[in-house]
């Protein structure tokens, strides 16, 4: 075994353990709770600059992370599920790829970087869906102001027009670098994206601002039929944002997940008061049960523009709208996190508040497969 101290300074400012089995469940005692540093140095230097550790790539994967860290964390299984099962799948590929001599080394360290992004994707979204400042779920009838920073995965979208930016769309954060949103709200304009705001028209000292690396819409998103479906898109930061008590990654659901009807669920956003009237200044929440597939598909309700893909709530005097796009259907899971169950997409043309024409969204657990491979390629 392979001694802390033969590692690197930085494994070895860890509470200096005295082996790398006793570091590797160090690091996956903080994983499993929640905790984002200081495990967080280990993970960086295994999934962004191996040589920092001061070895060549693929003996710090060989002898650090294959043997110790992966296998510990697969063995935690409140890992997510997706995650879990890619990983394990990328774990069996590493013992066949190391297991055959005449392999080169190439093959197996792009596994085992493939992995431990996985696993860092894992670690964050480990910590997430907990806001430090709980919401005021209030059942009162339409939008309320938010309470402050209570729904910290909240970002604002916006874009350049002249020389200021304008609020466009909300979205979600779920991961420091990550953000996603609806595919309609994604044009050829310059982007920025705000995490920690509440007030957009007040600077409170806690938003942090970011530009933008890269966007990846789905590949099947077609702007001449949002009844199609695929309204998603992934936005990449140009810089990690910090978490704090304001700023916090929302959970993302298991795949093909489906949310039971009448779930109370709430929308968040800075969209339209109502249909025609102003943009919201403070973050506001709206109280949306979740209507089943085989209700909101019904003739008298949306028909069959709803897609299994997508995910009906409100229907009542109570919906999102414009500018709420992109922004999340906000659902308390069993374990008694907030999951991101759906990426407001569109409503009625006939205006905001149309009786069973309930706000309608982008099915999260449908695309968790393609969110979790969108931020391993790039």
């Amino acid at each position: 075994m392979t001694s802390v101290q033969e590692v690197n300074p930085v494994v070895r400012g860890i509470r200096a353990p005295t082996s790398l089995q006793s570091l590797s469940s160090h690091i996956t005692e903080e994983i499993t709770q929640g905790v984002k540093k200081p495990f967080k140095k280990v993970i960086d230097v295994s999934s962004g600059d191996p040589h920092r550790a001061r070895m060549a790539p693929i003996s710090f994967v060989c002898q650090v992370l294959a043997p110790c860290v992966y296998p510990e964390l697969l063995k935690e299984r409140s890992l997510p599920l997706d995650v879990r099962h890619k990983a394990e799948k990328l774990v069996v590929e590493e013992a066949w790829y190391k297991s055959d001599a005449a392999h080169s080394e190439g093959p197996l360290w792009g596994i085992m970087m493939k992995l431990g992004l996985v696993l860092l994707f894992a670690a964050y979204v480990h910590g997430c869906g907990n806001p430090t400042y709980e919401p005021s779920l209030s059942r009162v009838v339409n939008g309320v102001d938010a309470r402050p920073y209570s729904w910290p995965w909240q970002i604002s979208l916006q874009y350049l027009s002249g020389s200021t930016y304008r609020h466009t769309c909300g979205g979600t954060l779920l991961t420091p670098e990550w953000v996603m949103t609806a595919g309609h709200c994604i044009g050829s304009r310059t982007y920025r994206v705000v995490v920690g705001e509440y007030d957009l028209t007040r600077e409170e000292r806690y938003e942090q601002v970011r530009g933008v690396a890269r966007i990846v819409v789905h590949p099947y998103w077609d702007d001449n039929c949002l009844s199609c479906g695929n309204d998603i898109a992934m936005i990449k930061l140009a810089s990690p944002v910090h978490l704090d008590d304001k700023v916090q990654p929302s959970c993302l659901p298991e795949s093909g997940q489906i949310v039971p009807n009448n779930d109370p669920c709430y929308i968040t956003g800075w969209g339209r008061l109502y249909s025609g009237g102003p943009i919201a200044s403070k973050l506001q929440q709206a109280l949306l049960p979740v209507v089943a597939h085989s209700i909101c598909s019904r003739s008298d309700w949306w028909g069959s523009t709803v897609k299994t893909t997508m995910v009906c709530a409100g229907g009542d005097i109570r919906s999102g709208c414009h500018g709420d796009s992109g922004g999340p259907l906000n659902c308390r899971g069993g374990d008694g996190r907030w999951y991101v169950q759906g990426v407001t997409s569109f409503v009625s043309s006939r205006g905001c508040n149309t009786p069973l024409k309930p706000t309608v969204f982008t099915r999260t657990s449908s695309f968790t497969k393609w969110i979790s491979d969108t931020l391993l390629q790039y």
